[in-house]
């Protein structure tokens, strides 16, 4: 059996034209996380999360309202993934992304999935719709 060398350059350049795929994440895939309803303080439109352990925040809210989300910060493999009320992903976010704000397309349940990764980090971020 014969092998061909194949030079890094070659290799590198063959990866680069591979398109970078986006990992698709499944509400129902964490469906032992432990869920809260998300209310807001009387006269408020948004609240500040900060926790350790996987949870999914439940949100009621209603068409053409916008879901703002800040992520302050995250652990080292912790995200926070928003999905509409199919349970389809909307956006997945790190401490390092731009704020995300999103016009609720109907009324409904949203929710946003809070993960910690497998060694249980801890997240900040601030949640607000209007």
């Amino acid at each position: 059996m014969k092998f061909r060398r194949v030079s890094i350059t070659t290799l590198a350049i063959a990866l680069l034209w591979v398109t970078p795929l986006k990992a698709q994440y499944n509400l129902r895939n964490f469906s032992d996380a432990p869920q809260s309803p998300l209310r807001f303080a009387p006269h408020t439109v948004g609240a500040v999360i900060s926790d350790g352990g996987d949870r999914i925040y439940v949100l009621n809210a209603r068409k053409n309202q916008y879901l703002k989300i800040i992520v302050h910060s995250t652990g080292s493999r912790a995200f926070i993934a928003v999905f509409d009320s199919d349970g389809k992903e909307v956006t997945v976010l790190t401490e390092n992304s731009e704020p995300f704000e999103y016009k609720l397309p109907k009324t409904g349940k949203y929710y946003i999935l809070a993960y910690s990764s497998p060694s249980v980090s801890f997240y900040d971020f601030t949640v607000r719709v209007q």
